[in-house]
């Protein structure tokens, strides 16, 4: 079975110190994505650093950056626009993805593909 491709999107604003975390558990799945979005609302810590540093470790780590904050709403916007997967997760700088979630929800994708969107539970 062949799986449809999958962009994440990490909107982030000032969360460096939790988004090591949600990067590292979305490394760490069975099933990586296309490419991991990591789209910075203009943050004022050290989240550029973060950033910079995860996408010099691994190349699905993509970063884009914005000069201003302007919201959740338009920073992904940002990263769909960006996206070249078949299908996108939107996430959250301090959401942590459970193992084998990407695995999950691609094969539930191949498997139904009339499907437009995959909905799971928020632990």
């Amino acid at each position: 079975m062949v799986l449809p491709t999958l962009s994440v999107i990490v909107a982030n604003y000032n969360h460096s110190s939790l988004l090591p975390r949600a990067l590292e558990a979305m490394l760490a799945q069975s099933v990586l994505p296309l490419e991991i979005l990591v789209v910075d609302d203009g943050s004022t810590d050290n989240s550029r650093t973060v950033i910079e540093s995860f996408a010099q470790r691994s190349s699905i780590i993509v970063p884009i950056f914005k000069e201003r904050n302007s919201g959740v709403a338009d920073t992904t916007n940002r990263g769909i626009a960006a996206a070249k997967g078949d299908f996108v997760y939107l996430a959250a700088a301090d959401d942590e993805v459970l193992p084998g979630f990407f695995e999950r929800a691609t094969t539930l994708a191949a498997q139904h593909p009339q499907a437009g969107i995959i909905i799971s539970d928020i632990v």
